[in-house]
């Protein structure tokens, strides 16, 4: 190394003072650039000593910055696309490929893609929380953008120690040494019972079934839109969930697993009336026989729905809102965790106790049993807090029966 051209530096002397010159490898480029330090010597002797300080702290001369200039640089970036054709697009489900890749392109490349993987530290990754910060997201965002950076390095490390080469140090960053202060948390989107009874009444067509399955039996929208004909017992009122279907693409459920979901007499009667003795097939599709994409929904259908009752549209996860909508009304109702967890598809009880801090009714089932603070003339109830626990099929079916009343 020492060999190389400028890098055993030169001494210069102008006026009564010293200067020392050497070239430094560029990270991410085959350029060495020139740097220029000023000598505190006074001697031709002490400047070649502190010289020689100078090469000896910046490493230039050993043997790992050798095998460094003679490889070429790998940058985040390119980590990033061999992370995305052999571990993600191999192994990561759907919606996991479709929602980490976009992430990965629209928040992380633009901050790191020419970063080299090695330089992957504490200030680099500071520095990308706080543009994140700038940009509007959240936390729970940004930890899943950290996430998907610390497993391409990951990777990339697990690559390079396959061949036996790699000067990369295991990553060794917490999010909670990088994590900034909590935001004032936004409510998840979720509706509430009554909601939901109105917004399946005002659905037209085939739409009208399909929200009232969102809404009595919690399905994600994507195993709504993979629900196939065979996959509903309309004697028994239970709904099988064996597949998913995601921007067009079937595959499993999220956990992976088949369960089975009860849904009520009026749930039932909306998908008879929708199937009128249909056998086979998707159980609602596209008018050219295709599954239906959530965007299309949440466009032409939900959205138009909610503007006119007033209420305001829960962003792209509208279809969600039935399903936080439906487990808060389980569990306040005081279905067990346990089988709501069968019913829904969760994995542990933590998800069922956010969606419960979030519902909107604010705990009305334990509202209902105080006596009011002010005496009014009807006791400071109007039958809200009964409808909100209520079914949405009795809430439809005492729609139905006022309607012809009228």
């Amino acid at each position: 190394m020492s060999r190389r051209p400028g890098q055993n530096g030169r001494i210069e002397k102008r006026g009564g003072s010293f200067s020392f010159l050497f070239y430094r490898d560029v990270p991410g480029t085959t350029k060495r650039e020139r740097v220029r330090r000023t000598l505190q010597a006074t001697t031709m002797v002490a400047a070649k000593q502190e010289a020689q300080r100078i090469i000896d702290a910046e490493g230039v001369n050993t043997a790992a910055h050798l095998e460094a200039s003679r490889g070429p640089i790998v940058t985040f970036g390119i980590a990033a696309e061999l992370w995305k054709s052999q571990q993600l697009q191999a192994n990561g489900k759907h919606s996991s490929k479709r929602t980490m890749g976009c992430e990965l392109t629209k928040h992380v490349l633009p901050h790191l893609k020419d970063t080299a993987i090695e330089d992957i530290t504490y200030p680099v990754i500071r520095g990308l929380v706080r543009a994140w910060k700038k940009e509007g997201l959240g936390n729970k965002s940004m930890r899943n953008l950290f996430g998907i950076v610390r497993a391409v390095y990951n990777f990339y490390l697990d690559e390079t120690l396959q061949h036996g080469k790699t000067t990369m140090l295991p990553w060794l960053i917490k999010w909670s040494k990088v994590e900034p202060a909590a935001d004032v948390e936004a409510d998840a989107p979720c509706f509430t019972p009554e909601q939901m009874a109105v917004i399946v009444e005002m659905g037209r067509g085939q739409y009208r079934s399909l929200f009232a399955v969102a809404a009595g039996g919690g399905l994600r929208a994507g195993e709504l839109f993979a629900l196939r004909v065979e996959d509903v017992n309309l004697k028994d009122g239970v709904i099988t969930v064996r597949r998913s279907i995601v921007e067009g693409v079937e595959g499993t459920p999220k956990n992976g697993e088949i369960r089975h979901v009860p849904i009520d007499s009026s749930v039932v009667a909306e998908i008879k009336k929708h199937l009128n003795g249909r056998k086979s097939g998707l159980v609602w599709h596209s008018n050219r026989c295709t599954p239906l994409r959530s965007n299309s929904v949440l466009k032409w259908q939900l959205k138009p729905i909610l503007k006119k009752l007033k209420i305001k549209f829960p962003g792209r996860n509208g279809m969600h809102a039935f399903r936080h909508g439906r487990i808060s009304y389980l569990a306040y109702s005081g279905v067990t965790f346990a089988v709501i967890r069968e019913w829904v598809g969760h994995g542990s009880d933590a998800m069922i106790k956010h969606y419960m801090a979030k519902w909107q009714s604010n705990n009305a089932s334990e509202m209902a049993k105080l006596q009011p603070v002010v005496r009014t003339q009807n006791n400071g109830c109007d039958g809200n807090e009964v409808a909100l626990l209520e079914p949405v099929g009795t809430i439809l079916q005492k729609k139905e029966v006022g309607a012809k009343v009228a």
